[in-house]
């Protein structure tokens, strides 16, 4: 059966943090690939949200998940998960929930990070806002965009 495509949803959020943020993490992106590793989630919101993530591996605990209240910063290590087929996206991902709903679905493969609205793995999905080339420390940020709507995105430590 054909996978499916769909427009990113969150080409408006990209643009504005690739706009917003360009000069503090564009050398970064050329750096660095491997394992990423989020340590600090800052939620510049009014918004609670939690980050779920299943990562099916011997050496740790198959879920994770953190809540970050609004106005709030959590920090705590995260790794996000690797997934290069649907196979490996059941074992490995990462969903995102805003006020208890799923809002995001993420998985790294290869030498990015992608984000989608839909809970599976797409080959098509659009790349994860902000530093979206694999390795390294991020924080994750949770603010509105300049039109109010939530923006998330991974930048520099």
């Amino acid at each position: 059966m054909p996978e499916t495509t769909f427009p990113n949803p969150f080409k408006p959020m990209i643009d504005w943090v690739n706009t917003t943020f360009h000069n503090e993490f564009d050398w970064w992106n050329k750096l660095v690939g491997g394992v990423t590793n989020v340590t600090s989630f800052v939620n510049q919101t009014t918004h609670t949200i939690t980050i779920w993530k299943v990562d099916e591996k011997p050496w740790q605990p198959a879920n994770q998940i953190i809540t970050i209240q609004p106005n709030r910063t959590v920090n705590q290590e995260f790794w996000i998960p690797w997934a290069k087929n649907q196979d490996e996206y059941v074992k490995h991902h990462m969903v995102i929930k805003v006020d208890g709903r799923d809002y995001a679905y993420a998985f790294q493969n290869g030498n990015k990070l992608y984000a989608s609205t839909h809970d599976r793995f797409d080959s098509n999905a659009g790349e994860f806002p902000g530093l979206s080339m694999a390795g390294g420390s991020r924080k994750m940020v949770f603010t509105n965009m300049n039109n109010g709507e939530l923006a998330f995105a991974l930048l520099p430590v």
